[in-house]
């Protein structure tokens, strides 16, 4: 039986993301181009790459501010970028990555990022979001919330009480802490206009995996050697792609 393509079994997280970036500044893509933010030298790419391979672990070193004084949690990052189109990521984030079988993604507890536009977001306003919430959670027969577009989300006065209720209808959501998951992004046809089609997937600690645990590398052919070297001293499986990002290129 055929299944969906929309997502991959393969999990990635590239290597070359632009330093010294104000993340809270950027929106989409094309933003990293306008501030002139350009992905890190392929050399020291590659050389990160080496370091994960040979900590075996992915750090959780990321921070996202998503407005005023509300900022994430640590956490280290993967994306369910389908391999063909890994190349249309390369302009912002460079050509080495490294891809983590599904499984071990799961079973790490990396969880989805929900994507939001803070140009169309729907806050719930609550009169007593501390108190009356705990009581509410779970009956679900009539809105807690009154619905309300706001017209500014990231100056509501009730934004962070609300960040951590979403409804729809009289469906009820608890997010919590789990504001660690979300992103504010634009949403647009363009590619380089939304965060969207990264469909990235969040864990709130380091991720140690084991060699098992990766599928493939993906890197320029000048940079092979080195991380096959790398692959072969850290007792990792000669089962693991080792594809060139040339190759990605053409086929």
């Amino acid at each position: 039986m055929s299944r969906q393509r929309y997502f991959s079994k393969v999990y990635w997280h590239f290597t070359g993301s632009p330093e010294d970036t104000d993340w809270s500044l950027i929106k989409k893509p094309a933003d990293l181009r306008a501030q002139g933010k350009r992905p890190k030298r392929l050399s020291k790419a590659t050389d990160i790459l080496c370091k994960i391979l040979e900590s075996k672990t992915l750090l959780a070193t990321c921070r996202e501010k998503l407005f005023r004084d509300l900022v994430t949690d640590e956490f280290c990052c993967v994306c369910d970028i389908p391999i063909k189109d890994l190349t249309t990521h390369a302009p912002y984030y460079g050509k080495v990555a490294i891809g983590f079988s599904a499984e071990a993604v799961y079973r790490a507890g990396f969880n989805p990022v929900l994507y939001l536009s803070d140009d169309n977001i729907i806050l719930g306003v609550a009169s007593d979001p501390i108190g009356e919430a705990d009581d509410l959670i779970g009956e679900a027969d009539e809105p807690f919330y009154t619905l309300e577009p706001s017209e500014n989300f990231a100056e509501s006065a009730s934004a962070v009480e609300s960040l951590g209720y979403l409804f729809y209808g009289s469906t009820k959501a608890f997010f919590g802490e789990n504001y660690h998951y979300l992103k504010f992004t634009t949403f647009d046809v363009n590619d380089d206009h939304s965060f969207y089609r990264e469909r990235e997937w969040r864990l709130l600690r380091d991720f140690r995996f084991a060699v098992e645990d990766v599928e493939a590398i993906l890197a320029p052919k000048s940079q092979l050697k080195k991380i096959r070297d790398k692959l072969a001293k850290n007792g990792y499986p000669d089962s693991i792609s080792l594809l060139s990002w040339e190759f990605l290129e053409r086929a």
